[in-house]
């Protein structure tokens, strides 16, 4: 059971009509208190906490307007364009409510009072005007806070739906006011457009410079700006928590070897970050599955020949053979996301009748895929292609094995006493060597080179190397 004081009478009335499935049973409508029954959805709450903070406000400041001082009607010039007293003291609680007190330097006579709200949230934003904490009240201190907070929040989840995520359309809807059509509107939804529209027939050109050109529907044009938003969007997300993930790694790692050094001095055996481990093996095989792709024909009621509905193959499978026998890895540019997306957005082509061109505007049937740039991970493995840098180990010698593997050939990079230290050394070889830099001829010495000075990297503090190589 929640209860909530509002400023006025009428603002919580106005509250209990809107939620009045969400009331208590004991709530009283004679009193500006209005209590919620214990199930009530957050989001409503919040939207009455907000709502009540306003009405305390105004009943102490105002309703939507404050008094000028005669300093301030001074500064205004009431001849000119809309400028009225009305106008202006609204304009200064807008001002008010962004936290601006030198509001008469950005006043606009030819603006109206909705207007002059843009102008002052720049304002704020940019830093300009004096800040008036020191006079608010804490109601209005509050009140301004929490509609701030509100506004970030859906601005955030706009930019979410519009590439795509459910969760934040319903957010937009529950929390932010939206209705059904406007978030239609965000997502480009195209569920209710007739084939037969005169306007959909017309076809746009998209692509140049580095991608070819071709012409399409605006409604396919729509879905591939958007489809390229959400891609964008997840990639980067992914960025931030490959680099929170990265971190996490080598905080747990340095834990460990400092848990190791504390054990060994009393005569403890090492321990080994099993549940480490698990977790990074767990995150190279994400996601098992991938959801439907849906296009427009999906939601115009039929689905397009030859397009898989759903695609089982996680993102970090083995490398596949394709092409002239080079050896692509899934996940990469050119591999999955492509793989999901190519087929033409309307068209009733086959994926096996033509070549399809993929989002990256390349000849899907010829994409054999350069060499990956980087490293990926896998458990105790890192991986580049036909490449792969592999950590062995016989807990009851008590010997662990760091190799590269290739081109059908091996080299032994070190073999060590302890787990920690040789992942360590194998990080510190593929930091060291990149995949297309890696050549097994005795007359490169690259990888000797690279071996060597992760060998001394990693065990310049601690030793446990059994010999080099």
């Amino acid at each position: 059971m929640t209860t909530i004081e509002f400023g006025t009478k009428t603002a919580a009335d106005a509250i209990r009509d809107e939620y009045d499935d969400h009331l208590c049973s004991n709530d009283d409508r004679r009193l500006k208190a209005v209590t919620f029954s214990s199930d009530t959805p957050e989001h409503v709450v919040d939207q009455a906490r907000q709502r009540a903070l306003d009405s305390r406000a105004e009943r102490e400041g105002g309703a939507g307007q404050a008094p000028l001082s005669d300093q301030e009607r001074e500064q205004i010039d009431f001849s000119e364009g809309r400028a009225n007293v009305p106008w202006a003291r609204s304009i200064k609680a807008i001002a008010a409510d962004e936290g601006v007190s030198d509001w008469t330097a950005y006043v606009d006579p030819s603006l109206t009072v909705d207007e002059h709200r843009e102008v002052m949230a720049d304002a704020a934003r940019e830093g300009g005007g004096k800040r008036q904490e020191d006079t608010e009240t804490a109601t209005e201190k509050a009140g301004r806070a929490s509609r701030r907070a509100q506004a970030e929040g859906c601005d955030h989840a706009r930019g979410h739906c519009e590439n795509g995520d459910t969760d934040a359309c319903e957010f937009l809807q529950e929390s932010c006011g939206y209705d059904p059509e406007e978030v239609d509107q965000i997502l480009g939804d195209t569920r209710h457009v007739e084939d037969d529209d005169p306007e959909q027939r017309e076809l746009v050109t998209v692509g140049g410079g580095e991608y070819p050109e071709m012409e399409v529907t605006a409604q396919e044009a729509r879905a591939l700006r958007q489809s390229w938003q959400g891609y964008k969007g997840a990639v980067s997300d992914i960025e931030e928590a490959q680099e929170r993930a990265r971190k996490g790694v080598i905080h747990a790692r340095q834990a460990v070897r400092a848990i190791n050094a504390i054990r060994g001095q009393h005569d403890q055996g090492e321990i080994h970050p099993n549940r480490l481990h698990d977790l990074l093996e767990s995150l190279a095989q994400m996601p098992g599955d991938i959801p439907e792709v849906r296009t427009l024909d999906h939601f115009r009621g039929r689905q397009t020949r030859g397009t898989p509905t759903n695609v089982h193959q996680p993102i970090g499978a083995r490398p596949i053979e394709q092409g002239h026998g080079r050896r692509v890895e899934q996940g990469r540019s050119g591999g999955q996301f492509a793989q999901e997306m190519q087929g033409t957005l309307g068209g009733d082509t086959t994926v096996t009748e033509d070549r399809q061109f993929t989002l990256t505007g390349e000849d899907a049937s010829e994409a054999t895929g350069p060499l990956p740039a980087d490293w990926t991970r896998r458990g105790t493995n890192w991986e580049a292609g036909p490449y792969k840098v592999q950590v062995d180990g016989d807990p009851a010698a008590g010997l662990w094995d760091v190799k590269l593997y290739g081109d059908g050939e091996r080299f032994e990079i070190a073999e060590v006493r302890d787990a920690t230290t040789a992942e360590r050394i194998a990080e510190e070889f593929t930091d060291r060597v990149a995949p297309d830099e890696v050549s097994f001829h005795s007359s490169d010495s690259t990888v000797m080179e690279a071996a060597a000075a992760a060998k001394r990297e990693a065990t310049n503090d601690s030793g446990g190397l059994s010999h080099y190589q």
